[in-house]
């Protein structure tokens, strides 16, 4: 009789305020270096990313862990984490510096980050693998449900 593969799904936390609707003010900074073949406004455009993603981090991280076992062997062991929110952003000071041979941007933001939207996005997540993992069980199930009756 084939024996049934054990799973763990551990949903490691949710890193958000317990506030619905909750807007935090966060001061973000992020520094890039231009690389070759960029324009200025290209580097300019991602040391700006850099500051929203750091912001968006800080507001609310979702980290979410899946483990899987069969027969006592670790099959899959993945971490994910995600952040998301909407954002209005205001820079707060920007400025370009020559680094050796090229140059440095570096950006400070004032971000207002709605929370909100990360806890419908946890939510979302959660039961995405859940409802895979709850499927496929059952059609384990059925299937050693089958294979007894055929025994019988």
């Amino acid at each position: 009789m084939p024996m049934l593969p054990a799973c763990l799904l551990i949903l490691l936390a949710l890193f958000v305020s317990p506030a619905y609707a909750d807007t935090k003010p966060i001061i973000s900074e992020a520094i890039y270096s231009m690389g070759d073949g960029e324009t200025p406004s290209s580097a300019e455009a991602m040391v700006l990313q850099k500051a929203k993603q750091r912001a968006l981090e800080e507001a609310g991280t979702y980290v979410e862990s899946y483990t899987h076992v069969r027969n006592l062997d670790l099959t899959i062991d993945e971490i994910k984490t995600s952040a998301g929110g909407v954002m209005k952003t205001e820079i707060v000071e920007q400025n370009r510096a020559l680094e050796g041979s090229g140059t440095r941007f570096y950006i400070k933001i004032r971000a207002l980050v709605t929370t909100d939207k990360i806890e419908d996005l946890a939510r979302r997540k959660q039961l995405g693998p859940l409802a895979a993992e709850n499927k496929r069980l059952q059609d384990d199930v059925a299937k050693l449900t089958r294979d007894l009756e055929n025994f019988k």
